[in-house]
């Protein structure tokens, strides 16, 4: 029984975390094309914005997605959660995962 009070206490406090430190904001769903690259801060990497642009030309030349940009479906990022500094120590940079709005082709049959 300790476990199980033990496990809803770590759930209510991350749920607590999640609410003082993120904002979270309903959008549409849909699909996303997803890059995973390194956080350019520590000065070494290219660009998040030319990773973008990898990503954005794949998708113009993709023959099944092109992009999909409106109001509400946008370019998302987030750093993967648990220890940062933890994380970073033992890759030896962090990682930025993006997420580009993609819709399927309309195909003429």
């Amino acid at each position: 029984m300790l476990e199980k009070e033990l496990y809803e206490t770590q759930f209510k406090q991350a749920i607590d975390d999640f609410k003082e430190f993120h904002h979270a904001e309903d959008f549409e769903g849909g699909y996303y094309a997803v890059a995973t690259a390194r956080d350019p801060d520590d000065g070494t990497t290219k660009s998040l914005d030319e990773t973008i642009q990898e990503v954005k030309d794949w998708v113009i030349q993709s023959d099944v997605f092109e992009l999909d940009f409106t109001k509400t479906r946008f370019i998302m990022s987030q750093r993967p959660r648990g220890d940062d500094e933890e994380l970073h120590k033992a890759m030896g940079y962090v990682q930025v995962e993006l997420f580009i709005p993609v819709k399927l082709k309309s195909l003429m049959l």
